[in-house]
Order: C-alpha cells, then structure tokens, then sequence
C-alpha cells in the first residue's frame, strides 16, 4: 500500500521540477521577507554625514553602439569611514560629476549624507529602501509560479501523466 500514490505514479523530471520550484519559491519567499522588514524599519534608519577620507578623480568614455561619438565625463569616487554600532565601518561609494573642475571642487569640501540600517550597519544607502525590491520580489514569485507550473503540467502530459 502507497502513501502517495499519485506521487509514485509521475515520473521522475515532474517530481525533480516540482522539488526545483519549491526550492525556488523558499528562496524569493526568504527575499520577500528581509525586503518587508528593510522596508518596515526604513523610516527608523540612522542618517549621518560624514567627510570622505580620500577622493579620486577619474575619467570615463561612455560608448555606446548607436552613438556615433564616445561621451566623457568623470567619477568621483569617495572613501569614508563611519561609525555605528561600536564599531568602525570603511565604505566606498562613486558620483557622476560634469567635468573635472566640479570634482576637484567635490574633492575639497563634500561631505556624504547617508542611511544606514541599524540591524546591519555595513548596508549603507543613500536613501533608505522602499518598495520596489519587495513588489518585484512578489511579481516575481508569480511570474515564476506561473511558468514553472504550466511547464510541469506539460511535462506530466509528456510523460503520460494526467
């Protein structure tokens, strides 16, 4: 006598896909769940603004396919260390700058406004997070149920099942 007879009656890639969506679906479920709670305690999030410890100019050539010439422009990437928690956090963050002038101005006097998440002070933002990842997580859970269903149904039928 079987347990599961409809299980022993499918075969072994619908089981093995069905395994696969689960697996699948913890895994944007476990996501779902740390973006509701980012987004949850967002508005609790520290700001701080703290000087960069050093700035380095660069130059960039943006190219593009369709673009008959390449554009240029600069980064400013800064270097900055905070403190939370007790502990000292280094982080690194880049801005697009106009020309090279306003990165040298960038150099010399900017200071860096930021959140950070209390529960995790090495998760630096600029703003602190919203909606978007947890909406997209969940269409995507859809979008991925829907598909893997309907080809796990078609593959059942493939294989003889009902």
């Amino acid at each position: 006598m079987e347990i599961f007879p409809r299980l022993a009656a499918m075969h072994p890639l619908v089981i093995a896909a069905w395994c696969g969506l689960i697996v699948v679906n913890v895994f944007l479920f476990h996501q779902a769940l740390t973006f509701f709670e980012q987004q949850r305690t967002a508005h609790l999030w520290p700001r701080l603004e703290v000087r960069a410890d050093s700035v380095d100019v660069q130059r960039v050539i943006n190219t593009r396919q369709s673009a008959p010439t390449a554009q240029h422009g600069y980064e400013a990437i800064f270097d900055f260390r905070y403190e939370a928690g007790g502990s000292v956090y280094t982080q690194q963050t880049v801005r697009a700058v106009g020309s090279r002038e306003e990165a040298e101005r960038l150099k010399e006097n900017e200071t860096l406004s930021f959140y950070y998440d209390p529960a995790n002070p090495s998760d630096v933002r600029e703003a602190p997070p919203g909606k978007l990842p947890l909406v997209a997580t969940l269409i995507g859970m859809l979008a991925i149920n829907g598909i893997g269903i309907g080809l796990i149904a078609n593959l059942g039928a493939f294989f003889g099942g009902k």
